[in-house]
């Protein structure tokens, strides 16, 4: 999972150790996740990649593509 921060402009992984898993933000906009979703459809299949407020769990913004590459996650900031 990618973490986005508030407190921090850059976008970086951080590893278990880091996150200690904890998926909860104080308050909105302190913390966002992401990750990508694949679906298999009748066309092929599609790629979902949102960016969720892990203060209420709302969708911030989300992008859908064909291929799961990094324009994907860029495309969707």
């Amino acid at each position: 999972m990618l973490w986005l921060s508030s407190n921090d402009i850059s976008i970086k992984k951080n590893d278990e150790h880091q996150s200690q898993r904890n998926f909860v933000a104080p308050a909105p906009n302190e913390r966002w996740g992401t990750d990508v979703s694949e679906f298999k459809c009748a066309e092929g299949k599609l790629y979902l990649s949102p960016i969720k407020d892990l203060f209420n769990g709302e969708i911030i913004a989300y992008d859908l593509a064909p291929s799961p590459n990094f324009g994907l996650i860029t495309g969707m900031m």
